[in-house]
């Protein structure tokens, strides 16, 4: 599957002082994600380069305008596996063990526990199948108009719990009518590690895996760690549109 995706973010520069933003919107091929081209412009300068993670970044430094607009657009084609969701730990800079770190966004709360209760529990050798139920449970314990972020954070809190690790991911997803994390486009889903297997792709928030449309752009400890936006001073960008469309191969 070849899709098109194209990623707008504007957002007002604070009225005083300088602004620092750090914009993560550049996907990286993998074995299942081909980037056939991809290109990021903004109306300032935008230095890229990779976190601790291997995510890539800009940041934008914008000076004390009272007027100023930071507008950016990554644009690109990526062909995707429809099929798999599973990637391999190839290049990983981090060993497995640092995803079990805890966050306040990912801590074990009651939708989580009682998913936990309702599966019997998970081991940290969990297999596909029980993850699998695990994100179900999630899922069906909270509301379906919850920020999918946050049924993210409830299956990596509770397979941090269990000693296994997991992190959130932030991408694109095929529109379906239903908006993703921060706009109609963008999402956020899960990952498990599977030991001798890799890292497997959970979507809670729609019980399912992330298959079929979803393009992998950054990893993180929980949806702060790696938003699409994040702002060192004036907040985040409160204006962004994703739009994401088949291709004809």
């Amino acid at each position: 599957m070849r899709l098109a995706i194209t990623h707008r973010v504007e957002t007002d520069l604070p009225s005083a002082g300088h602004a620092i933003f750090y914009l993560r919107a550049t996907p990286l091929s993998h074995q299942h994600q081909l980037v056939e081209s991809w290109r990021v412009s903004a109306s300032r300068p935008a230095a890229p380069w990779q976190d601790a993670y291997g995510n890539v970044v800009h940041t934008v430094v914008g000076p004390d305008d009272r007027s100023a607009v930071l507008r950016l657009t990554a644009t690109g084609i990526v062909q995707i596996d429809a099929a798999e969701t599973v990637v391999r730990p190839n290049g990983e800079r981090l060993p497995p063990g640092y995803w079990l770190r805890p966050t306040a966004l990912t801590a074990l709360g009651a939708e989580a526990r009682a998913a936990l209760e309702a599966i019997g529990g998970l081991a940290p050798d969990a297999d596909i199948a029980t993850l699998d139920a695990l994100s179900a449970a999630i899922g069906e314990r909270l509301d379906p108009e919850a920020d999918p972020l946050s049924a993210g954070h409830g299956f990596i809190a509770a397979c941090r719990a269990c000693g296994l690790p997991a992190r959130q991911v932030i991408g694109y997803r095929l529109a379906d009518g239903r908006a993703g994390a921060n706009g109609p486009g963008l999402h956020g889903w899960a990952e498990a590690f599977m030991p001798g297997v890799g890292w497997a792709g959970f979507d809670p928030s729609r019980r399912c895996r992330p298959v079929g449309g979803y393009v992998r752009v950054a990893v993180g400890l929980d949806g702060g760690d790696c938003a699409p936006v994040k702002g060192g001073r004036g907040g985040d960008a409160d204006r962004i549109t994703v739009t994401v469309e088949t291709l004809e191969d």
